[in-house]
């Protein structure tokens, strides 16, 4: 018996790793799924050697992550595996991917848990995200499917097998199953205005008003108005905040509040405080009933979309984020694999933000 031996260059070694996951070749997304799968796999051991046990499966950040960066040094110089513009590295950034989608969850003290198996269906009904800490190996031999991955998300193809029927679950059930965000943005806004006391209609100068439909009938990009800039009054319960050199930029304080117009300026006629998580969704809420929704683009090619966000997501549907992988070629630019274009486009919509896909670099500028 002979026995041949090839040597192999450092590109073919991350030829090999990417076709073994099935990942696309772009370096970032290699990284995280390769740390994705070794934390995956790391939590399902501990899980099974416990089992029956009065023992905890849960594993460290330190033991988790630690073994990733050593796999790394053996195949990148320290430059390629820390993340674009000052972020953290690949493994501490697929971590956090994993548990910000859900896969595994932070029980305190830097202990993890891995979570359950599922399969979340999507309107194009072509293939499937798999979800939960059960490693590759494992779902193909349980589901009879074959995953494939790029950074930490991991999906496959429909089959017709009935052995993924049990763990199926929909878009809406993964994020969970909000109320309509109009129903939610009255139901927040009802509860503000029967808390709101007066301000004896004091001057409001030192405050910018959220008002997109201002921004939108002048043909201007925007979301914040400084209300010194305004020329009539406005209607209705708008949400305001101080102007940014008024208050401290990471404390900023958030206000519901109805104005007024007097002798040529803004005034304050009553106001509440209001929860600064809120404000967050209550803000796509008050586009959609202020007809002034926003607009996302999305830049696609062959195998992956990009997106460019000027502007963070609210819980739930923030999650969907946790699919993509940093972009090397601009800030708070991520990529993500063409399968998860319809669970970001549905997230996007449960939102009221109107999704387009182009080729090409875009930016999307409204914030």
């Amino acid at each position: 018996m002979s026995i041949s031996l090839v040597k192999l260059t450092h590109d073919d070694a991350i030829k090999a790793l990417a076709h073994g996951l099935g990942c696309i070749s772009d370096p970032r997304a290699i990284q995280m799924a390769i740390a994705a799968d070794h934390i995956r796999a790391a939590l399902y051991a501990s899980a099974f050697r416990v089992s029956g046990q009065d023992t905890s499966a849960a594993l460290h950040t330190t033991r988790l992550l630690t073994g990733i960066r050593k796999t790394f040094d053996l195949l990148w110089p320290k430059s390629a595996i820390i993340g674009p513009h000052g972020q953290n590295d690949s493994a501490q950034l697929a971590l956090d991917a994993l548990a910000l989608i859900g896969d595994v969850v932070d029980i305190g003290g830097g202990f993890w848990l891995g979570t359950p198996l599922r399969l979340i269906e999507n309107s194009e009904n072509t293939s499937l995200l798999i979800l939960g800490a059960l490693p590759s190996f494992a779902v193909k031999n349980v589901c009879g499917i074959d995953p494939f991955s790029t950074g930490v998300n991991r999906s496959c193809l429909r089959s017709s097998s009935s052995d993924e029927t049990a763990f199926l679950q929909s878009i809406d059930e993964w994020l969970g199953c909000e109320d309509s965000l109009d129903t939610w943005t009255q139901r927040v806004l009802d509860s503000h205005r029967s808390r709101l006391t007066s301000m004896d209609d004091i001057t409001a100068d030192q405050l910018e008003i959220y008002a997109p439909d201002i921004f939108l009938s002048r043909r201007q990009n925007g979301r914040w108005l400084e209300a010194r800039q305004l020329t009539q009054g406005i209607d209705g319960l708008r949400l305001y905040r101080p102007i940014a050199s008024a208050s401290r930029e990471w404390a900023r304080p958030y206000y519901l509040g109805e104005f007024g117009f007097r002798s040529g300026q803004a005034t304050l006629s009553r106001s509440t405080s209001v929860k600064f998580n809120l404000t967050l969704r209550l803000r796509f809420g008050l586009d959609k009933k202020l007809q002034a929704p926003r607009r996302i683009i999305l830049s696609t090619r062959k195998d992956t979309f990009d997106l460019d966000l000027p502007y963070d997501l609210p819980n739930p549907e923030r999650r969907v984020l946790g699919l993509g992988w940093p972009s090397g070629t601009r800030d708070r630019r991520l990529t993500f694999h063409i399968s998860t274009k319809p669970i970001l486009s549905h997230a996007f919509e449960r939102l009221g933000v109107f999704v387009e896909a182009t080729g090409g670099d875009n930016v999307n500028q409204q914030h």
